[in-house]
């Protein structure tokens, strides 16, 4: 990250805040028009996975932990204890322990950068996983940086694996709109939005799902009803 000193300070300065001030902590739900679109997504990327016992299941930007625990409640599949995310933000990770203290030992969680392969690798952990899932952590990245995250997490992928990156297209009309926000937040000093939303800079997603198909891949981008929010599904060109 050498070539965006910044990139890492300002995002664990604006998280950890905000698990300090209590908005993040390990009761902390998701909107439900969220759940109910990240519910029907995972459905579908566990449905095209192998039918294989034993799954393993990565959030890279796990926050407080309140994805994977949802992915834990759906019953979607066999994930006795293969469980694991890592966060940038320290302060998020002794949070996301206590949520899944339920299915997930301690030492499946710790502080990692999505583009640090070795942050990939958890004691007792496997080398490569069944499902790969990212949700608003691209849109974290400098542009220079954002299609490097896809290509990091395809590289962790198993054999037969599933990646699913949750994001907002820039190009899209929220994402159009968003970006007006925020450099009027920003620049003319109307807070429009929440000056922290200002760090993120939406990835163009169905550009990337095109790249990504160009190396062989299949992707789906599935839109969520009010249009916010987009879900990129990878899997095998056969899947």
């Amino acid at each position: 990250m050498s070539e965006c000193p910044g990139y890492k300070s300002t995002h664990q300065s604006s998280f950890g805040k905000l698990v300090e001030e209590g908005v993040y902590s390990d009761d902390f739900e998701h909107a439900p028009e969220a759940q109910r679109f990240f519910g029907k997504v995972m459905t579908e990327a566990f449905s095209k996975l192998p039918d294989r016992p034993g799954l393993q299941v990565l959030d890279c930007g796990c926050g407080a932990g309140s994805w994977l625990d949802y992915i834990s409640r759906m019953g979607l599949a066999n994930v006795p204890d293969g469980y694991y995310g890592f966060d940038l933000t320290e302060q998020m990770i002794p949070v996301a322990r206590k949520r899944m203290a339920h299915c997930a030992g301690e030492a499946n969680f710790h502080a990692g950068d999505v583009l640090n392969e070795q942050d990939y690798r958890f004691p007792g952990g496997p080398d490569k996983y069944d499902l790969i899932m990212t949700y608003d952590v691209v849109q974290q990245l400098p542009r220079s940086l954002q299609f490097k995250v896809c290509e990091t997490l395809l590289g962790k992928l198993a054999e037969g694996g599933v990646a699913v990156i949750f994001d907002n297209d820039c190009h899209s009309p929220f994402g159009r709109k968003m970006g007006f926000k925020k450099f009027v937040t920003q620049y003319l000093g109307i807070t429009l939005v929440p000056k922290y939303f200002c760090n993120a800079k939406y990835p163009p997603l169905q550009k990337f799902a095109d790249r990504i198909e160009a190396m062989g891949y299949s992707t789906h981008v599935r839109v969520s009803p009010n249009g916010m929010k987009r879900a990129m599904i990878i899997c095998p060109a056969t899947a």
